[in-house]
């Protein structure tokens, strides 16, 4: 048990897409720094890897925050940070909810009164207590 602890970490191996989760580089933050200096209004970066792909968001401070991807669809992302950043969210978060299932609908889904999409009416505010 003792030995277990006391050695010394193991060197940083990167992986083989093939075997798993590949580990960003250091020449590939060198890479992803160096393009995001060169494109100074944009804040999200795609970059393909052997038939998968690397979503790179930038968050300010030297922060890279970075998210694999092998869905095909996400790998066709065009070349802008609206439809990068969507697709860093959906890499990152792949369980999450989309925005259409979320706290939107679900607004939508209380203001109605019935199922045929009628509106609730206003209620008049109510009238305040004198102090």
């Amino acid at each position: 048990m003792f030995q277990k602890l006391c050695r010394p970490p193991e060197p940083r191996v990167v992986l083989d897409i093939r075997d798993g989760w590949p580990v960003p580089t250091d020449n590939d933050h060198v890479l992803d720094r160096d393009w995001l200096v060169a494109h100074p209004g944009r804040r999200y970066r795609l970059r393909h890897a052997n038939g998968s792909a690397w979503l790179i968001q930038y968050a300010g401070r030297g922060i890279y925050l970075r998210a694999f991807t092998r869905a095909p669809e996400l790998i066709a992302t065009p070349d802008d940070d609206h439809a990068q950043a969507w697709a860093w969210q959906r890499a990152a978060f792949p369980k999450s909810k989309r925005p259409a299932e979320g706290q939107g609908a679900s607004k939508q889904k209380r203001q109605r009164a019935d199922s045929s999409g009628k509106p609730r009416p206003r209620q008049a505010p109510r009238p305040r207590r004198p102090r």
